[in-house]
């Protein structure tokens, strides 16, 4: 039988969004900006049974509610441990490095990876990218400027852009963006 870590998790409520942080050791492995009991079911069904608690989420969480009052724009590097594909890690790396302020299209984001048809994948990369705000991949946006795909919504996206001073887009960065 495997034996699994504890797992922690630390809850937050802010007035843009909420979310709830999960790590084991001194490891954040997935924030969920989903409600907090569809997230705890998910983790019974693979016997994960996280418990309230604080670890590094809890250095996360703070550097979180910085971010979403306007006084944060780099994560700091706290430890986080991405379970995926090469690809998957490619895209998540590649996003992690798109700075506070700025957009790109999914497209461009294939065009840097070096996969310039793998658009949809890229998509999909981002949809599984399990540290969401940390890996901003809110700041992934359609070509024509069309907010598409964020897992807590788009009206949350909308939000998190309208916070770095990026929504609607800027005509100059949608240019750069094809």
């Amino acid at each position: 039988m495997i034996k699994f870590p504890k797992v922690l998790y630390h809850h937050f409520e802010h007035r843009i969004l909420s979310g709830t942080a999960f790590g084991y050791g001194n490891f954040i492995f997935c924030i969920s900006l989903t409600n907090l009991n569809s997230t705890m079911e998910k983790f019974r069904k693979i016997k994960l049974f996280p418990q309230q608690g604080i670890h590094n989420s809890g250095k996360l969480v703070e550097e979180i509610f910085e971010y979403l009052n306007g006084e944060r724009k780099i994560f700091s590097l706290i430890p986080y441990c991405l379970w995926g594909t090469a690809f998957f890690r490619r895209v998540w790396c590649e996003t992690r490095a798109i700075p506070y302020g700025n957009i790109i299209s999914y497209s461009r984001l294939a065009h840097r990876i070096g996969k310039v048809s793998a658009v949809r994948a890229v998509g999909k990369a981002l949809s599984a990218n399990p540290i969401p705000l940390v890996i901003p991949c809110h700041r992934v946006i359609g070509k024509d400027g069309d907010l598409v795909g964020f897992g807590a919504g788009i009206q949350i996206k909308q939000k998190l852009l309208e916070l770095e001073n990026i929504f609607p887009p800027p005509l100059e960065l949608l240019q750069n963006n094809k």
